[in-house]
């Protein structure tokens, strides 16, 4: 993920750069390489595009026009700091920063999304 797109999605979800990083588990070593380098590579990179996809995802399901003024980004982070029962009552942010967390939390999403109670 482009160092760009990164700070894109911080401000539209947001929350600071330390914060976004800290939901994956990325460290600010890797903030600064990402930063010198212009883009996170790597796990790094594909866990932030799984938040990015997330989000991408939301945006795509309102697509009727009382969404216009929705705002998705700030929706989504107040989501992930909620315990959630049907993740074990953990807050969706604690599974961010594995591939299989990432999916538990997408599935979680596409399920309210489309009026699937679990």
């Amino acid at each position: 993920m482009h160092f760009s797109q990164f700070s894109e999605l911080a401000t539209e979800l947001g929350l600071s750069q330390i914060t976004l990083l800290s939901w994956t588990g990325i460290n600010k070593g890797a903030l600064n390489s990402a930063r010198r380098r212009g883009a996170f590579t790597g796990d790094n990179s594909n866990l932030l595009t799984g938040i990015q996809f997330m989000l991408n995802t939301i945006k795509a399901a309102s697509l009727s026009s009382d969404a216009v003024n929705f705002d998705h980004g700030r929706w989504l982070s107040s989501w992930m700091e909620e315990p959630n029962p049907a993740l074990g009552y953990l807050d969706p942010k604690e599974l961010l920063n594995t591939y299989d967390g990432q999916a538990k939390v997408l599935n979680l999403l596409c399920a309210i999304l489309h009026g699937v109670y679990q």
